[in-house]
C-alpha cells in the first residue's frame, strides 16, 4: 500500500528496492509493521506470527556463491534458504570446481568437470557445459597458459568506447587525435 502511493507522487525505483528500504527503515526506527487493512483473517494472524523479515540481495547470494562471502544472517535461516533452494549448494560446488581447474591449470579437470556437469538437471550449468564442448580449444589455452589478452580486449573496449562517443561530431584527424591522447 505504501509502494503504490509513493509510486502515485513519483516514486521511480522498483518493489523490490522499495520494499529493502522500508524494512531498513523500520529496523532503524523501531518501527512495528503492521498488516494490511485488506488482508484476510488468516494472513492477518500469519503477519502476526512472524516477527522478522529476511531478504538476501542478489548480491549478497552473489559473493557469497562466488567470493565465499559469509550470509550475515543467522543459522536457522540460512538452513532454510539451503534447504528451500538447494540449486544454491549446486552451484556453489560448481563454481568451486570451475575456479580450481584455473588455479591448478589441469586440463584433465576441464574434462573431468565438463563430463560431471553435462548432464546437470540445472538447465543453466547444462548449457554452460555445452558451450565451453563448443568453445574446448579455447579453454584449454586458457587453463593450460599463464598468457591473456586481457590486456588488449580492455584496450579494444576503450578505443570502441571513444568511437561511439565521437560518432557523427568530427572527422577522422579529430578521432585520431583523441585516440592518441585518451590510450
Amino acid at each position: 500500500m505504501l509502494y503504490r502511493e509513493l509510486q502515485a507522487i513519483g516514486l521511480t525505483c522498483g518493489k523490490t528496492a522499495a520494499y529493502e528500504y522500508f524494512n531498513l527503515v523500520a529496523k532503524r526506527y523501531n518501527i512495528e509493521l503492521t498488516p494490511l487493512e485488506s488482508c484476510s483473517s488468516e494472513q492477518k494472524q500469519l503477519r502476526k506470527k512472524i516477527q522478522k523479515y529476511i531478504y538476501i540481495s542478489r548480491k549478497k547470494i552473489f559473493d557469497y556463491l562466488w567470493y565465499d562471502e559469509k550470509l550475515d544472517i543467522e543459522p536457522q535461516y540460512f538452513e532454510y534458504l539451503l534447504n528451500r533452494y538447494p540449486i544454491i549448494i549446486t552451484l556453489k560446488i560448481c563454481i568451486r570446481e570451475f575456479r580450481m581447474i584455473f588455479e591448478k591449470g589441469y586440463q584433465s579437470l576441464l574434462y573431468c568437470f565438463i563430463n560431471k556437469y553435462k548432464g546437470s538437471s540445472v538447465k543453466l550449468i547444462k548449457k554452460f557445459t555445452e558451450s565451453m564442448e563448443n568453445d574446448l580449444e579455447a579453454i584449454e589455452n586458457a587453463v593450460s597458459s599463464p598468457l591473456s589478452n586481457g590486456f588488449v580486449e580492455g584496450t579494444n573496449s576503450k578505443l570502441k568506447m571513444i568511437k561511439r562517443t565521437m560518432y557523427g561530431r568530427c572527422g577522422c584527424r579529430l578521432l585520431a587525435a583523441k585516440l592518441m591522447v585518451r590510450v
